[in-house]
């Protein structure tokens, strides 16, 4: 009988110091493409952007993630022609319930077109929500619809005289994709 209080007693030992299904250290990834405003304040100017992102990175946990986000945006502007913005961030994600993620992360920039090279400096705020999610023991994988906010600075000059005077950018970016986390 001793045998048997003891097995069972360390059986629920055992079972209680496992971590939960789902909840390990597992890869973080995505893509999607994504449309919005980019808006210059010190120029009066408001551009239309459209482009494609990816995520890259750990998922740790069910509620914590670190993440590459590069993207790439094409932007019209009527004054200064047809820019390509390759953009980069490195992201830090929480998870609620599941179905939202609340980010936060430094970014940066480089704007090739009409008007030469320029650097972006910024900081990057991330909202997604998840409508369809399928929840595995392995993860969550699922379409995502996301709003990305970047309040930036463009560092012009950058492929002739530097100017120090930067000029100030905020992005506002509508997301939708694919996700594993």
């Amino acid at each position: 009988m001793r045998f048997l209080v003891n097995a069972a007693l360390l059986s629920a030992t055992t079972v209680v110091s496992m971590p939960a299904r789902g909840d390990e250290t597992r890869i973080r990834a995505g893509v999607g493409l994504e449309g919005g405003a980019v808006a210059m304040p010190d120029e009066n100017i408001g551009l239309g952007a459209v482009g494609f992102y990816g995520r890259f990175g750990a998922q740790i946990g069910n509620v914590v993630s670190i993440y590459d986000a590069p993207g790439v945006n094409f932007v019209a502007a009527p004054r200064f022609g047809s820019n390509i913005l390759l953009k980069e961030a490195i992201m830090i994600d929480f998870t609620i319930h599941d179905r939202f993620t609340v980010g936060v992360g430094p970014s940066t920039g480089l704007w090739l077109g009409s008007a030469g090279v320029e650097g972006q400096l910024g900081g990057t705020v991330h909202l997604a929500a998840y409508p369809w999610l399928a929840a595995r023991d392995t993860g969550r994988r699922g379409f995502a619809v996301s709003l990305d906010l970047t309040p930036a600075f463009a560092m012009t000059g950058l492929s002739g005289p530097f100017s120090p005077d930067p000029k100030g950018l905020f992005f506002a970016l509508v997301g939708v994709g694919y996700e594993t986390f």
